[in-house]
């Protein structure tokens, strides 16, 4: 099977220091497992449901709204 890869933007979000600190407690334990995690992915599939979300809710506000218009076309 072959995988279509999309390129990548790099995204930069600011989470607290605690919420950082039990994401490595997380990692460290499952690397005692012998388990790697990959946080980028997770985060990636949580953005993805957000936006499709979000592009249900302006869909229903404007049914003619297609993702990726100019801000100029959408009549909020």
């Amino acid at each position: 099977m072959i995988k279509k890869v999309e390129t990548s933007k790099r995204f930069q979000a600011r989470i607290p220091a605690s919420l950082m600190d039990r994401i490595e407690a997380c990692r460290d334990a499952y690397a005692r497992q012998g388990i790697k995690v990959n946080v980028s992915a997770a985060v990636q599939d949580f953005l993805e449901k957000e936006t499709r979300r979000m592009e249900k809710e302006i869909k229903q506000m404007n049914p003619n709204f297609v993702p990726g218009q100019k801000q100029e076309e959408l009549d909020l």
